[in-house]
């Protein structure tokens, strides 16, 4: 695990449209001098549609810890990654490929984005389709008639 850089957000992978979700990063100070830290989120490929900037909250031990809180209003799939800079040179924090942990690399590299899932307030999962296997079939994909 990449101890340099980790992230946490509460609650962990969903969150209720209109609750707030609360993101953290920490980041060793060994990288350089950080500033402008922030958290974009967008929602199915669509370029940031939020962008939040970061509060340092603590340094201990050489690690900084940075926070934001946003509210979704609308239900779905976001995707966020983090950008900020170093000794003034622009970065951005998103998951290597390699080692599915948080890494440093410049804004044009491509990598995955952390996921949250913003769901209807009170939905549960119903206790039967857990840990259970559904198929969805189109039957007119087998066989179309006609035209």
């Amino acid at each position: 695990m990449n101890e340099l850089i980790r992230v946490m957000t509460s609650p962990a992978g969903e969150v209720e449209v209109g609750k707030t979700f609360r993101v953290m990063l920490e980041i060793s100070n060994t990288f350089g001098w950080i500033e402008n830290v922030q958290v974009l989120f967008n929602q199915y490929g669509e370029g940031p549609s939020i962008v939040k900037q970061m509060k340092k909250e603590e340094e201990n031990d050489g690690i900084s810890v940075y926070c934001a809180e946003v509210q979704f209003n609308r239900l779905g799939n976001y995707f966020f990654f983090f950008s900020l800079e170093i000794n003034g040179k622009a970065k951005v924090i998103k998951i290597s490929r390699k080692t599915n942990q948080p890494m440093l690399m410049y804004p044009w590299d491509e990598s995955p984005y952390w996921r949250v899932l913003v769901i209807n307030q009170g939905f549960e999962v119903p206790k039967w389709s857990q840990d259970a296997i559904a198929y969805q079939l189109f039957v007119d994909r087998f066989c179309k008639g006609g035209k």
